[in-house]
């Protein structure tokens, strides 16, 4: 199958957890590896809540927050709310929109799916008919980690942000390709981050950690997620798939609470995303955006709190 046919068929509707998703697979065009477990596509940061004022630090009109600054805050806030390890036979719920677009509007269908913490299973119903929960089995793949193994490989990474980047690296948790190393350690970080439950700790170290990857900044006026709400982003440059087109990806977070509210790409040149048998980008056009609206441990497949 070619990138084009997976990007049609990568939709709000399609399946989230799905073993082999078409959002996977489009993911996979954009950096030349497997999206490690991203069977639910995209993760929430622990949701928290920061004094009121706390992004007040311009000193003038034109003064925005360093990177430093605003990572360090999220590391603030992230270690200060604890994430109990789920149970096992527990499930992770999200509601995601968007996905990747060949040209047309990004589709604002909800998709939403359940996934089992240990990685076993995975249930998914109809937007239009929420009743029709359908649960699967699914088959051990070696290449995907499950949320548990994220969470459990995540609290045995190091502290140090150069340490945890080689850890992160080495781990088998994500394969993170890119042109150079700091393009290699932005995409491992964003796996990680985008992962719905981890360490409030090793969630706080990937944040000072992705701080100190060459070339990545804060926009704290960037423009809107895909529902119309306010986020920060952090943002690097660089070749965001294998066919090496040049594109900015964000990495979007709640501007007051620092969640994680999803991923855009957009193309700094014109090309093909993923090659001859791809499709065609202009320069300035986002081809890949999506929004998390929920992401919650829950008891049940069907639950949604």
């Amino acid at each position: 199958m070619d990138e084009l046919t997976l990007v049609r068929e990568l939709r709000a509707d399609a399946p989230l957890g799905a073993p082999t998703t078409a959002r996977d697979a489009l993911m996979d065009a954009m950096t030349p590896h497997r999206r490690l477990s991203r069977r639910w596509p995209a993760a929430v940061a622990a949701v928290a809540t920061i004094a009121a004022g706390a992004f007040a630090l311009q000193a003038g009109p034109a003064a925005s927050p360093s990177t430093a600054t605003v990572l360090g805050r999220a590391a603030t806030v992230a270690a200060g709310q604890p994430v109990p390890r789920p149970r096992d036979d527990q499930w992770v719920f999200e509601t995601v929109y968007g996905g990747a677009t060949d040209g047309g509007p990004f589709q604002m269908v909800p998709g939403a799916g359940w996934t089992r913490f240990d990685g076993t299973q995975y249930a998914d119903a109809p937007s239009d008919h929420p009743e029709r929960l359908h649960v699967q089995d699914l088959v051990d793949d070696p290449d995907v980690a499950s949320p548990a193994e994220w969470y459990d490989g995540a609290a045995r990474l190091p502290h140090a942000p150069a340490a945890l980047l080689a850890a992160l690296r080495d781990s088998g948790l994500t394969d993170a390709h890119g042109a150079s190393g700091a393009a290699r350690d932005f995409a491992a970080v964003l796996d990680a981050l985008g992962q719905p439950v981890l360490p409030a700790d090793a969630r706080a170290d990937l944040f000072r950690a992705l701080a100190t990857i060459p070339g990545v900044t804060v926009d704290d006026d960037a423009e809107p997620d895909l529902l119309g709400d306010a986020v920060l982003a952090v943002t690097r440059d660089g070749a965001a798939d294998p066919s090496g087109v040049a594109s900015r990806r964000e990495l979007l977070l709640d501007p007051d609470t620092y969640a994680y509210r999803g991923v855009r790409v957009t193309a700094l040149k014109a090309g093909r995303i993923g090659g001859a048998k791809g499709f065609a980008v202009t320069a300035g056009q986002t081809w890949y955006e999506d929004t998390v609206t929920d992401a919650v441990v829950v008891d049940e497949p069907g639950q949604h709190r």
